[in-house]
């Protein structure tokens, strides 16, 4: 091979790695970017009596009490890409009674609460609750309890 050869075969080369490091990089970042969140995982869930956002649910119950100040319901969420959207529904007796909804990312236990301020009410009213998580607007999972 002559000199000219070896410099277009070295220097085709050279440009291939990089159109290849580029290319690469963009679909590395829209992977992370995805707008449905496929990655994201919520597990662990449990209505609890105490919550700690490094230690996760504390007195995990499904029962609680109408004069209990509020209810928290804890999640473990991993490997979220940034703006992952955690939308909860509260429900009492199959009817939708508070919503919320958080964005965030990376890995670490969620504690959503529902507090009687949230209601207008003094006590919580007797019978079946449930939360239901979504995650990037797809329902993910669902947490029932009881209020005695």
């Amino acid at each position: 091979m002559n000199k000219e050869m070896r410099f277009i075969y070295i220097v085709s080369l050279v440009m291939a790695m990089a159109f290849s490091l580029i290319l690469g990089s963009g679909c590395g970042g829209q992977y992370e970017a995805a707008p449905d969140g496929s990655v994201a995982v919520l597990s662990d869930v449990g209505t609890c009596k105490s919550f700690s956002t490094t230690k996760g649910p504390g007195q995990l119950t499904d029962t609680f009490s109408r004069t209990d100040r509020w209810i928290t319901c804890a999640a473990k969420l991993s490997d979220a890409p940034r703006s992952t959207k955690v939308k909860a529904i509260w429900y009492h007796d199959h009817r939708q009674i508070y919503t919320q909804t958080i964005s965030t990312h990376g890995t670490r236990w969620l504690g959503l609460t529902l507090k009687l301020e949230d209601l207008d009410l003094v006590r919580f009213r007797e019978g079946d609750y449930s939360i239901k998580f979504f995650l990037n607007g797809e329902e993910h999972t669902t947490q029932s309890f009881r209020v005695e």
